[in-house]
């Protein structure tokens, strides 16, 4: 699954925007986001690439990639489920939200160009537990042949 985000929005979620990415082979799981204001209230418009269908959510307390994309799906299944389109999000978007691109590499990246919760000792710590058991996965799914 695919969110191109507007500079603005990857720069409050402090994600890098991958917005040269050509469109996903499934075209339910391509999404562009951005953020504007209407009388001093933030929203959130997500618009699916293809077919232009959009859905508006508010954006007050979205400050990190996490919390975009839990927003971002809680919206788009909201709106499908309100059209009648909940086999839509059942069959098309829900397997494809088990892999948003900007995971854990986007994060440190993130922690490193805008100095975020790089202080905090314990977000450090779990963090750096997660960094370390996901590439020990990656090295012993390589090394038992699951990987080419």
């Amino acid at each position: 699954m695919i969110f191109r985000l507007s500079e603005k929005l990857s720069t409050q979620v402090k994600v890098v925007s991958l917005a040269g990415l050509p469109l996903d082979d499934n075209p339910y799981a391509d999404w562009s986001a951005r953020i504007f204001s209407v009388a001093r209230t933030k929203h959130l418009i997500l618009t699916n690439t293809k077919s232009l269908y959009s859905t508006v959510t508010y954006a007050k307390g979205i400050n990190s990639e996490n919390e975009f994309v839990g927003r971002a799906l809680g919206s788009i299944r909201k709106f499908l489920d309100d059209d009648g389109q909940q086999l839509v999000y059942d069959r098309f978007i829900a397997p494809a939200s088990s892999s948003v691109r900007c995971g854990w590499p986007g994060a440190g990246v993130g922690q490193i160009v805008f100095r975020h919760k790089r202080r905090k000792a314990a977000y450090m710590v779990v963090f750096l537990g997660i960094v370390v058991l996901h590439l020990a996965g990656w090295i012993w799914c390589y090394r038992n042949g699951w990987l080419p």
